[in-house]
């Protein structure tokens, strides 16, 4: 996303769309997925699996996108009657390294504790990093910690198990992106009149594969020495 000064250097005069916005531009519609909601029955579907201790790897913490979903994170753990745990939100960035980085540092300040028995990672790449560092810690997945993650890319469907994932509908958002981009460019207009129009949100859907199941019957502890 930009950042909040190139945003408002954005010229009036040229239509602009934005698709996941981390901040709101004035005059520019945005448009993004469904994430609280997302994010809210990603954590439901979890939790009626049978975990109990869930974490979230989240995004940036102060990004909208990154905050819809620990919004639909927590939501779902107060409506299940789970307590919220600080220590089970973990910040990290979008990307498998920042996964492997945050869950890495995790693992090392949490030393012989119990491992979450579940991980609702920000996006599949950070979903990703985070099985790489199970494996490394000779932890399973799904059998030891279940993992999921949020977007549908195709590396949720060609990593190993295949990731659980709530679907985002990127090509349909992408494709009404430049729909309306060329409609505003043939009537010669650039930014909106209303400085906050109103977003246009897409649906998300749980996409379930192996990544998730039942937690184990014995609790799984952080290994004491960790080769990460």
């Amino acid at each position: 996303g930009l950042a909040r000064e190139v945003a408002a250097a954005l010229p009036s005069h040229t239509p602009f769309v934005s698709l996941h916005g981390d901040h709101r531009i004035p005059g520019v519609l945005t448009m993004q997925p469904e994430e609280e909601r997302g994010a809210q029955e990603m954590t439901h579907h979890l939790i009626q699996c049978g975990h109990r201790r869930i974490m979230h790897l989240s995004g940036g913490r102060g990004l909208a996108g990154s905050e819809r979903r620990i919004r639909g994170y927590q939501t779902a753990l107060k409506e299940a009657g789970l307590p919220f745990d600080p220590n089970l939100l973990v910040p990290a960035q979008y990307s498998i390294d920042a996964g492997r980085r945050a869950l890495r540092g995790w693992m090392e300040r949490n030393r012989g504790e119990l491992m979450p028995q579940a991980i609702f990672c920000g996006n599949d790449g950070s979903a990703i990093g985070c099985m790489e560092i199970l494996a490394s810690a000779g932890l399973r997945v799904p059998d030891d910690v279940s993992v999921c993650g949020f977007d549908d890319s195709l590396a949720a469907r060609l990593s190993m198990p295949q990731l659980t994932t709530v679907r985002q509908p990127l090509h349909t958002m992408g494709y009404r992106a430049v729909e309306l981009l060329l409609e505003r460019i043939d009537a010669g207009v650039g930014r909106m009149e209303d400085d906050h129009p109103r977003p246009i949100v897409f649906p998300t859907a749980v996409v379930t594969r192996a990544s998730v199941a039942p937690p184990p019957v014995r609790d799984v502890r952080v290994p004491g020495t960790l080769v990460l």
